[in-house]
């Protein structure tokens, strides 16, 4: 178990503020971090997607920036802020710039913002907003498809002195391939990502095309934002937490809980987001803390830069097989970069000579992993139980992700 410097006075004029508000039952001010944990015990997202749909009923998110979650590992999360309504110094929206202008981007760099536009998402919106005051040149790309038509577009970016890169690893792969396709020569210096790892087999790619790239990683989420930031004068992983506006916590099984001090309209206290991880001091500095982050904790894995929830595809395969139980899921990585993920069953597949078309017809309705494989960062593939692997604890686990790590011998998974 770990956490961060706990700051009674900011959590307590928090508190303050969303009870003069009214929208909510009177929430206790705290003494210590242990009346705290005692009064606020953890929370997941129904909790989160109770106030949310209250909120809505009530006509509450009015005024606000509607955004939600995908919805690919459970019921979408309905969110509403007002991140820029006051961005005075001293606020986060103007600390988080400030932060980002201190540890990744400088006013002369021309950046490619290659998240994914479109839905009640903010990412992509959200990085064009951060990015202007901070006065670099933004280039908004979106989809990578808009630029399948225009040959002459990456000679542009090359005429403009692109150098950062910014997106889920997926789509920097992508975008790199493209440009060394075409023998466009890109001087890129920075690569700017979040929403998954960026695993070996990825980098190697991207740093065989561009050698003077360096990596600068953002963690977040959509219910409570971009929480820290890792760069390469930071050591390897661990992601130096904004701890003005945001309380970190680990419990006795590393689980992630993140209380969110910025006062989104809907509170999000000791909040478990999902992850495993753990918090260390920052080196060099006193009482400052960081994140490592050690995968997802519950059942889903990240593909394309979103959770997708293995009951998802259990539930997609189950509605064309009638089979839902022993079903693995093994994620890797293949030596152009994309994300292969294999639907591997306990028994025989060679029975049914339409059933591999069937199941990887089925994978594809899920949204996210359609979008992976239209821009072509993601294939797939099915399997017997001869293909099953076992984990560390040699059990066959529903998910095996394999893109961090070679694969242990004899079919074994670390």
């Amino acid at each position: 178990m770990g956490h961060t410097a706990f700051r009674r006075a900011p959590f307590n004029r928090m508190i303050q503020a969303y009870n003069e508000t009214g929208n909510l039952p009177p929430l206790p001010e705290v003494s210590s971090l242990e009346d705290f944990r005692e009064k606020y015990p953890a929370s997941g997202k129904n909790d989160l997607r109770r106030t949310s749909k209250r909120f809505i009923a009530e006509g509450r998110l009015k005024g606000s920036y509607i955004i939600s979650t995908s919805g690919t590992t459970s019921e979408p999360l309905v969110l509403g802020h007002k991140l820029w309504e006051d961005t005075s110094e001293g606020t986060y929206p103007h600390q988080f710039v400030v932060q980002l202008m201190t540890h990744v981007f400088a006013e002369d760099d021309v950046v490619i913002n290659l998240f994914t536009p479109g839905g009640l998402g903010f990412l992509y919106e959200g990085a064009c907003r951060f990015l202007e005051p901070i006065g670099v040149t933004i280039l908004p790309v979106g989809l990578l498809d808009s630029l399948s038509g225009n040959p002459d577009v990456l000679t542009i970016f090359r005429d403009l002195g692109l150098n950062t890169v910014m997106g889920a690893p997926s789509s920097v792969v992508q975008f790199a391939k493209e440009a060394e396709r075409r023998q466009i020569p890109l001087d890129i210096q920075k690569i700017v990502y979040t929403g998954e790892e960026f695993f070996p087999g990825k980098k190697e790619i991207v740093s065989r095309i561009w050698p003077n790239a360096s990596y600068y990683s953002l963690f977040g989420a959509v219910e409570y934002g971009f929480a820290a930031i890792n760069s390469p004068e930071m050591p390897e992983g661990l992601h130096e937490i904004l701890e003005d506006w945001y309380f970190v916590e680990t419990d006795e099984d590393d689980n992630i809980l993140v209380t969110d001090l910025t006062a989104p309209l809907l509170p999000v206290i000791r909040y478990r987001i999902g992850d495993k991880g753990a918090v260390r001091e920052m080196p060099g500095t006193e009482n400052r803390h960081g994140l490592i982050l050690e995968g997802r904790s519950d059942s889903s894995f990240n593909i394309t830069g979103n959770a997708v929830s293995h009951k998802r595809v259990c539930d997609a395969v189950g509605a064309v097989t009638k089979i839902t139980d022993s079903l693995q899921i093994i994620l890797e990585t293949d030596d152009d970069g994309r994300d292969l993920l294999t639907v591997a069953f306990a028994g025989s597949v060679h029975d049914d000579p339409t059933l591999m078309e069937r199941v990887r017809a089925a994978v594809a309705t899920i949204p996210e992993i359609a979008e992976g494989i239209d821009r072509g960062t993601l294939i797939t593939a099915v399997a017997g139980g001869e293909s099953q692997k076992k984990n560390w604890r040699n059990k066959t686990g529903n998910i095996i992700d394999l893109r961090g790590r070679q694969p242990a011998a004899d079919g074994e998974a670390d």
